[in-house]
């Protein structure tokens, strides 16, 4: 994980974020996913690749004190942590909060349980 960042659309910030740092592994299995959809009938995904770990969403939240946040935490480096697998989420964004649902878990480096079907597991981070 390296630093805090913002998403905004049409310039309005809408979550904050830790940044992922791009490693070979990372940009691996993230290319596997892209190929998967792919191959499941999906377009490809037009948007660049933003590896990160959502905070908070940030509507109700004034720019300037969340862009003034950020500024004072962007070099927040937490240790780093062995993933060993991970969970595919469907997200449907509603008026209050946004509401999660674990579809399917997947092991990392040979673990076979995830795919024996793990869905409702939260990934292990």
């Amino acid at each position: 994980m390296a630093g805090l960042d913002i998403f905004e659309k049409a310039g309005r910030i809408h979550s904050l974020h830790v940044k992922a740092e791009r490693g070979e592994r990372l940009a691996h299995l993230q290319s596997k996913v892209e190929t998967a959809l792919q191959r499941a009938g999906l377009p490809p995904e037009r948007r660049r690749f933003a590896p990160h770990v959502t905070l908070a969403r940030t509507d109700k939240v004034a720019p300037d004190k969340l862009i003034g946040f950020v500024q004072a935490h962007n070099l927040f480096r937490p240790p780093p942590v062995a993933v060993e697998r991970f969970s595919l989420f469907s997200s449907r964004l509603g008026k209050e909060q946004a509401h999660y649902e674990a579809e399917v878990d997947y092991p990392l480096e040979g673990d076979d349980a995830g795919r024996s079907g793990l869905a409702g597991r939260e990934a292990e981070f």
